[in-house]
């Protein structure tokens, strides 16, 4: 689905599902326009294994496919491209804080990689979820409509202390010490299960 958006009298902003935006100039107004479904490629098998999170919680790297290169995302804001040099060693661009630093990862019987060494520097694996990349679900042990009418039907347990009081009582002794009256019960005490009592 694409949106589309009028900037002006004679200009229209559309923005397609990866949000690139691309102008297009009517002759009046509103015009409708086919935008090309411009869905990335998968990246190719021999990346799936090094795709993901390595490091510590302070200093983490991520390793993405991005418009069709290899990427390492450093302290979430400085992305660099990266050169494959053959399939576990990558090197970062020749510009740039990493210039001439290498990535070489290990990898696990499967394909996937278990660490990164950059320079001295190794990076284990995160674990961040299903390693498949899909979501996991609640599979329900009864019907939803039998438990809404359940959740509906409950009611909440009556407090059996005197928390609310006693709270009130310490409010009433600050107000009166700042010259401010309080009601003497405090709202909603006395009305019934959980309310206070």
């Amino acid at each position: 689905m694409n949106r589309r958006r009028i900037l002006g009298p004679a200009l229209l902003l559309v923005v397609g599902l990866l949000g690139t935006p691309r102008l297009i100039i009517a002759q009046t107004g509103y015009s409708k326009t086919s935008v090309p479904d411009d869905r990335p490629q998968p990246p190719p098998d021999r990346w799936r294994g090094l795709i993901g999170e390595y490091g510590r919680n302070h200093n983490t790297l991520y390793i993405l496919e991005r418009n069709g290169t290899l990427q390492a995302l450093i302290e979430l804001h400085s992305s660099y491209p990266l050169s494959e040099e053959s399939p576990d060693q990558f090197a970062f661009p020749d510009s740039g804080q990493y210039r001439g630093e290498h990535l070489r990862f290990k990898r696990d019987a499967d394909g996937r990689a278990t660490q990164v060494t950059v320079g001295n520097l190794v990076f284990p694996r995160r674990t961040v979820g299903p390693e498949d990349g899909s979501t996991f679900r609640i599979v329900r042990q009864r019907p939803v409509d039998e438990l809404r009418n359940e959740a509906l039907a409950a009611t909440p347990p009556r407090e059996r202390g005197t928390f609310r009081k006693q709270h009130h009582e310490k409010m009433q002794e600050r107000a009166r010490q700042q010259g401010v009256t309080l009601p003497e019960q405090a709202p909603g005490m006395g009305m019934g299960p959980g309310q206070g009592m």
